[in-house]
């Protein structure tokens, strides 16, 4: 399953085909069994609340309509397989996990044939072991959520895409099957984003080869079109998705939709103002820059900060014209033999290079790295195009600048250096949608990836001796053509950069889960090509051969086992502590399903608590719950309702205007109360019957925002009410307190403290 442009390094000789499915299936056996070992055991937690009362809906109604008539429409199609679990083997934990565990078993083969499809047989099998064995990987297929079928169908719609528009025929007799590759792509792509929006980011592949010579102006006008429709697509799925809940649901009207409140006054629905208006109502919200610091400099060192502009534009100067007399003499030298590009192409590089020298002055270093790699990946075909006067002349002036920027985060009273670091990353956010996760959730891998990656970008700029050049030659990148290596930076780059710019409202790991076995795959390909390199020189075979089967594989099989331990979340043991975990085993917090960090590093246990409470709650009395959004959809799923939460609203994206002024949450029926008065009221109101009130002890932490955003006091006052508990969760944090209903004497209740790990309260 190679392709013809694969470089010889990473393509071996096909082994026999017998092993290799041993040893997958041997893969696909350990997976299944750390991905369904207890798959039940634990309560539900976080948004599996959400998909508990949307499949109650389905069984019931057909349709995912909740207790308040909203339908949850979101994954519509794991929610039903989901209803098909339970409908056979009832409403258990079991059954909500099993879909996602079975996909995350489905990644194991996916991820094979990924890897093979692009780099041979033994990066597949490394590939497949790393997903088999990845700790995040079996978090995610013991979630009962939609990622990781979310990640099977962006895989291979990868793949689809690969071999629909990048892949030459083998041998011009083969059947030409990219059509049928292209149409596949297609309908997986508008599959995927119905699944998840993150599909979106599947049309990156068309940005990828716009600035690539190889392909005709027409066919690149082609792509850019393609970037148009994938476009329209997700924004009609956008559309699809609101007005089939709209139609379906038989909810009040909605006062908030989607993290902000509705614009009081009629909305702008004609003429040109309206356009614009249904534009943005579909567009997701992004960053824009901030160069905060830069105005702060100015205002208070203007006259250095003056100095400093005119500096750069003195080497603006420098560069433009270094860039235009340079341009012929640095194209022939980077690719022989190719025409030279027009003047509008030279603009696109000397303005690329400007963009770098600028963000220097601004403190943007993001956009100083991204901007670098698009003007390498569109103008530097040699390592000597690094030596180009207008880039070397670029790049020691930004790292001058950048240097400038350091120190005076360091000696600025202003300004602290850990603030100053994190406003160089802010635009492009890779720090906050990536780099930040890494770093403290995937370390080693991170380490490993920055040679992984170096390597792969060797691979893309290095010969191909099986591309024919236009001048005889064999230099794949002076023709411009995809190779594999190039193939799998761009699909990891351009989602990665065009992600980090959209304004999440919560921001969390998950949201490069979809990337993660692209990054696996990077470590699969260069740890082939060590044991290739290690191999040749063990039997000093030449340069770009590949050493006999067996030695091969022996080799692959040593450096993947080294791999597995040296890569973190790969080992064993970090797999079997997933697996095996109880509610009070500590969980990663930056590798759990939730990284709201009070609740992050154990599995939360409401399901103990409410089974003990519910058989003597009465019709009649008063639930109160305390807690974000999923927690609720989670009481209600195990008491059957929840009446009121106390809370802050801002986590809650779908509210109602009710007739008593408060506002209801359309997922889970609860009337908000923001403050402790309200909460008094109601329980004073409830005279001669039960006041339920569930709580934790990681809410109302000293250092927890969540209900001092609401009000100050109603922390207090969760605090006096969760004094000497009734109950008490398997976890040790969660508590339920049976409280009489009337007025309610502050004076005569005292908040216990929190307890300390490994106690109970109460």
């Amino acid at each position: 399953m190679s392709s013809a442009s694969e470089p010889a390094l990473l393509r071996e000789p096909e082994p026999r085909q017998w092993p290799v499915w041993a040893a997958l299936c041997a893969l696909v056996a350990v997976g299944a069994f750390l991905r369904f070992w207890r798959l039940g055991e634990l309560g539900l937690i976080v948004d599996e609340g959400y998909q508990a009362v949307a499949v109650s809906g389905a069984l019931r109604d057909g349709v995912p309509r909740l207790g308040t008539g909203y339908v949850y429409t979101r994954a519509l199609p794991f929610i039903y397989l989901q209803a098909a679990m339970v409908w056979l083997c009832g409403f258990t934990e079991w059954a909500m996990r099993a879909p996602a565990a079975l996909f995350g078993v489905l990644l194991i083969p996916v991820s094979f044939w990924f890897g093979r499809a692009l780099f041979g047989t033994r990066a597949g099998l490394v590939t497949a072991l790393l997903m088999a064995l990845s700790a995040w990987e079996i978090e995610y297929a013991r979630y009962a959520r939609f990622y990781t079928l979310f990640q099977c169908m962006y895989l291979i719609s990868l793949v689809a895409f690969y071999r629909g528009f990048l892949a030459e025929p083998i041998d011009a007799a083969a059947p030409d099957r990219r059509g049928r590759w292209r149409v596949a792509f297609a309908v997986l792509f508008v599959a995927t984003v119905f699944i998840h929006s993150l599909g979106l980011m599947l049309i990156m592949g068309f940005a990828c080869l716009l600035p690539l010579r190889g392909y005709s102006v027409r066919r690149r006008l082609t792509y850019a079109a393609m970037l148009v429709i994938g476009g329209g697509v997700w924004a009609g799925h956008i559309k699809a998705d609101k007005y089939l809940s709209q139609s379906l649901s038989t909810s009040p009207p909605q006062a908030r939709v989607a993290g902000g409140l509705v614009e009081a006054g009629p909305k702008v629905t004609e003429g040109f103002a309206g356009l614009m208006q249904r534009i943005a109502d579909v567009l997701p919200s992004t960053k824009l820059p901030d160069p905060r610091f830069f105005y702060v400099a100015w205002e208070h060192h203007r006259g250095a900060m003056i100095a400093v502009v005119v500096l750069a534009a003195l080497v603006s100067l420098g560069v433009i014209w270094l860039g235009c007399r340079g341009r012929g003499a640095s194209e022939a030298a980077e690719a022989p033999g190719l025409p030279r590009r027009g003047g509008a192409w030279n603009l696109l590089r000397v303005a690329l290079l400007l963009v770098i020298l600028w963000s220097a002055v601004t403190h943007l270093a993001s956009l100083a790295l991204v901007t670098g790699a698009a003007y390498a990946a569109c103008f530097v075909r040699r390592w000597r195009g690094w030596r180009d006067p207008a880039v070397l002349l670029t790049a020691g002036a930004a790292m001058l600048g950048f240097a400038a920027w350091v120190v005076w985060f360091r000696q600025s009273p202003r300004a602290s250096l850990t603030e100053g670091l994190e406003e160089l990353l802010a635009f492009p956010d890779l720090n906050r949608y990536f780099f930040k996760w890494m770093i403290y959730g995937w370390p080693a891998m991170l380490l490993l990836l920055v040679p992984a990656t170096l390597y792969l970008a060797r691979r893309a700029v290095t010969d191909d001796p099986e591309t024919p050049r236009r001048d005889g030659g064999t230099d794949g990148w002076a023709n411009d053509r995809v190779t594999p290596a190039w193939f799998l930076l761009a699909s990891f780059a351009f989602p990665a950069v065009v992600t980090s710019q959209l304004a999440w409202r919560f921001s969390e790991s998950r949201y490069f889960l979809h990337l993660y076995p692209l990054m696996l795959l990077a470590l699969a390909v260069t740890a082939v090509a060590l044991a290739d390199t290690v191999g040749r020189l063990a039997m000093r075979l030449p340069r770009g051969t590949t050493p006999p089967r067996a030695v091969a594989i022996v080799l692959t099989s040593l450096v993947a086992a080294v791999l597995v331990f040296a890569a973190g979340d790969t080992d064993p043991r970090k797999a079997w502590d997933v697996s095996s975990r109880t509610h009070a085993s500590y969980r990663d917090p930056i590798r759990a399903v939730l990284n709201f960090r009070w609740h992050a590093d154990f599995h939360h246990d409401q399901k103990s608590v409410a089974e003990a409470t519910r058989p003597l709650i009465g019709p009649e009395d008063v639930i109160i719950t305390v807690g974000p959004p999923h927690q609720t959809t989670v009481w209600e799923h195990y008491l059957g309702r929840v009446d009121y939460v106390a809370t802050s609203p801002a986590p809650y994206d779908v509210l109602s205007d009710m007739p008593d002024g408060r506002q209801m949450d359309l997922k889970s029926g609860a009337r908000l109360v923001t403050t402790a008065a309200d909460l008094v009221s109601i329980r004073a109101a409830a005279q001669g019957r039960d006041v339920w009130f569930f709580s934790d002890w990681p809410l109302v932490a000293d250092d927890c925002w969540y209900l001092s955003d609401a009000e100050p006091e109603l922390k207090e006052l969760v605090k006096a009410w969760m004094s000497n508990p009734d109950w008490v969760s398997k976890d040790g944090k969660t508590t339920a307190n049976r409280l009489a209903g009337g007025p309610y004497d502050r004076d005569a209740h005292t908040p216990s403290p929190p307890p300390s790990d490994g106690e109970t309260p109460g």
